[in-house]
């Protein structure tokens, strides 16, 4: 009360400045009064005063229209309130808590005597310092398109209700709505006023109890114009598919027109928006024949909304469940032929329901309990019928019979709306209803969603599984083919050559293994260019692994092979003949147990395919990868380590080997068995500890694999094979030069003979 007194006090000496700003800051229609002027019959009159919001936008028009006509009816029926004349005037507030406390101070001031209770406001910004006001005089006041939650504490505003429900049930029927869509990952937006503001405030609670994630919260100052574009991107970012939207029908339709531009947001990705009563109602899509309101207004939004009303298809969400009753279609009917315009707002079975609850609760305080109205009014007397109002059971236009809860908010079920196409035209369809009071869902209809299907959108982005990069891939596999004509070509060239002095010095039988060895390395480029599974994941290994024992145990044993003959001969010692039996016999030992260790890796290990999200973008996409325990992988290049250590060394002590007969072997395969083995070891060095422990990205892991792969096949290939061609066809050009001059030498011999010539 003090503090009510209080801002009445200060009011009353700032109305005049009130009335300076109204008139230079607002539109013609900011701060207006408008009164209806009736020939009243003799009876008493009460004073209805209401708090309205009236703008630009044709829909908000609507509302003191319906009340209006409800009062006629109540004035013209004799049954209600037979001697009392309802006069109703309002104010348009146009949401200014400054206009709405200094109309309410003015007319307050002139007509308390005779006010039984209040009407509105339009937007709970306006609704609240007149409801603290109202508490001074015990003044009902019934509210009709509030939802601030706010105005449900019944402390600070005893004396208010409203037909509506707060904000904090809506925040219920989106996570009503979240479950029976089965989303457990979402986001939301909000204008930063205290209704939206508290609207996401109260999601967020409800949906932390219900194990649903709000991935990103974002907001704006709440006026067109401020760009959302940051919290949008965020959204994008972070993969939000499913954002609750808090704001009033301006701010939406910005939303909606910004999202279209932004990568993962837009109706190719089935974004969800899930809006509230503020806005996801008649006013977001106007009907196209309203341009015959007469409000020049109209043809320009219809303009601006061609696009929104496109992007709008396929969004939810929810307003207050509406009736389909023969009278509301009467009502409906009436205020075309009187206005020349459908009724267009969300609340207008409220605003026009409002004025019947207030005349029906005098009626049953008056004629019904017998407690007359006193006059002037007192407030006891308006105490009376704030309690009798609380009572009310009232059926009106809205589809609920009106009700009131503790708290002063009508009981009321929420329908979920979905904005579809139909016939060129932009209509709402109600798929489901929920009521706050039971926490149920009724579907009432399918969904059509923004990609036009009825597949319920997922609550993530569809995830991207990526394995390497496409280009890469394809890059290496083309490269890969060219080498492996390599060794191909090798393969041919050896068997032409095969019983050649020079091929069977260095044993074309491992040879030939060399070059199935480089072979087998060379095709593990194209199976880890395939995304792996946990049938293939180990392939990969067994290819790499077998290929280099094949390799290197031949090369091992040869060049131990050379060290040892040449050793022996140092030490004037004839060696004995080492017999190919017994060397194959090493090697295929040596390749037996690397097989086995395979072997045992697989059984033992169990590879399998494993997944990880992308750190730079881990909503969106998920790298594939093989799984393993890196402790066998140590363990066997630990030993292959070893082994190449040991030919390092003995490669260097025959390196510098010569053969000194002429005409036996043109080149020292030993200093190339030594290229070799130094190739594979440095290559193996610089390689393999980035694949185990310095890099998880895939498309390194593959480059430097192909990398290591191809430059210590292709060394082996030139290294091994190409001085022996080129030592072979030296020979061959020898062999024929020298058949030459023999031939050239047997001719002259035969001339020099014959004695005519």
């Amino acid at each position: 009360v003090k503090l009510g007194l209080l801002v009445v006090f200060l009011f009353s000496l700032l109305a005049p400045l009130y009335s300076q700003v109204c008139e230079e800051e607002c539109c013609d229609l900011c701060g207006s009064v408008t009164e209806y002027t009736n020939d009243v019959p003799p009876r008493r009159v009460l004073e209805i005063w209401g708090i309205y919001n009236v703008g630009v936008d044709v829909t908000t028009h609507s509302n003191p229209i319906m009340t209006r006509m409800a009062i006629d009816v109540i004035n013209a029926d004799p049954d209600i309130l037979p001697d009392f004349f309802l006069n109703f005037s309002w104010v348009n507030t146009e949401c200014s808590a400054r206009i709405a406390l200094g109309q309410a101070v003015d007319f307050f001031g002139s007509h308390m005597d005779q006010i039984p209770a209040i009407i509105g406001g339009g937007c709970s910004v306006a609704t609240e310092p007149v409801a603290l006001l109202a508490n001074v005089y015990s003044l009902p006041q019934l509210g009709y398109s509030s939802t601030g939650s706010d105005l449900s504490d019944k402390i600070k505003f005893p004396y208010f209700m409203r037909l509506i429900s707060s904000d904090s049930k809506q925040a219920r029927a989106w996570l009503g709505a979240a479950k029976h869509f089965n989303w457990k990952r979402v986001g939301t937006l909000n204008s930063q006023e205290s209704i939206h503001a508290n609207l996401a405030a109260d999601f967020l609670k409800g949906a932390t109890k219900a194990g649903i994630e709000v991935v990103s919260s974002g907001s704006f100052p709440g006026s067109q114009g401020f760009d959302m574009t940051e919290a949008l991107q965020e959204f994008s970012q972070k993969g939000v598919t499913i954002i609750f939207l808090a704001c009033y029908d301006t701010d939406a339709r910005t939303v909606i027109r910004l999202m279209e531009d932004i990568d993962g947001l837009n109706a190719a990705n089935n974004t969800v928006i899930v809006g509230t009563d503020a806005w996801l109602s008649s006013n977001l899509l106007y009907p196209q024949n309203s341009d015959n309101s007469g409000l020049p207004v109209i043809e320009e939004n219809l303009r601006k909304l061609d696009v929104i009303r496109e992007h709008a298809v396929g969004i939810i969400g929810f307003t207050f469940a509406q009736g389909n009753s023969e009278r509301r279609q009467a009502v409906y009917q009436q205020y075309v032929d009187e206005n020349g315009f459908e009724p267009l707002s969300a609340y207008i079975d409220f605003a026009y329901d409002v004025a019947h609850v207030l005349a029906h609760g005098i009626h049953r305080l008056v004629y019904d309990e017998g407690l007359a109205l006193p006059d002037p009014i007192t407030s006891e007397w308006r105490s009376r019928l704030h309690e009798e109002l609380l009572n009310t059971h009232y059926e009106g236009i809205s589809k609920a019979p009106i009700s009131f809860d503790e708290s002063g908010d009508g009981n009321i079920a929420y329908e979920c709306r979905n904005v579809i196409k139909q016939d060129d035209e932009y209509v709402y369809q109600v798929i489901g209803l929920y009521n706050p009071a039971d926490d149920i869902w009724e579907e009432l209809a399918d969904p059509v969603w923004r990609d036009g299907s009825n597949n319920t959108p997922l609550d993530r982005p569809p995830v991207v599984e990526i394995y390497i990069s496409e280009s890469l891939k394809w890059a290496f596999v083309g490269l890969a083919i060219f080498c492996c004509m390599t060794p191909i070509v090798n393969a041919i060239l050896l068997i032409i050559n095969w019983r050649d002095e020079h091929i069977k010095a260095a044993t074309p039988q491992f040879l030939a293994l060399i070059l199935f060895g480089t072979l087998l390395s060379m095709c593990t480029v194209f199976v880890i260019a395939v995304t792996p599974t946990d049938a293939t994941c180990i392939i990969p290994h067994w290819f790499n692994h077998m290929a280099y024992w094949i390799i290197f145990s031949c090369l091992f044993i040869k060049t131990a092979r050379i060290w040892w003959i040449f050793n022996m001969v140092n030490k004037l010692q004839k060696p004995p003949p080492v017999k190919f039996s017994l060397i194959a016999g090493v090697v295929a030992i040596m390749i037996s147990l690397a097989g086995l260790y395979l072997g045992l890796w697989t059984g033992l290990d169990m590879m399998r395919q494993t997944s990880y999200p992308d750190p730079l973008n881990p909503t969106r996409i998920t790298i594939i990868k093989c799984y393993y325990s890196k402790n066998w992988a140590v363990a066997l290049y630990a030993v292959e380590l070893a082994f190449l250590a040991v030919g390092v060394v003995l490669a260097y002590k025959i390196n510098k080997i010569k053969i000194l007969k002429k005409n036996m072997l043109r080149f020292n395969e030993s200093s190339h068995i030594a290229l070799s083995i130094y190739s594979i070891i440095f290559v193996g060095v610089v390689i393999i500890p980035n694949i185990l422990w310095l890099t998880e990205s895939n498309d390194t892991i593959y480059i430097l694999s192909c990398v290591g792969i191809l430059v210590i096949n292709l060394t082996l290939n030139f290294a091994l094979f190409m001085p022996k061609w080129k030592a072979i066809w030296a020979n061959k050009q020898d062999t024929t030069t020298s058949s030459k001059v023999t031939d050239s030498e047997n001719t002259n011999t035969n001339e020099n003979s014959n004695p005519h010539s």
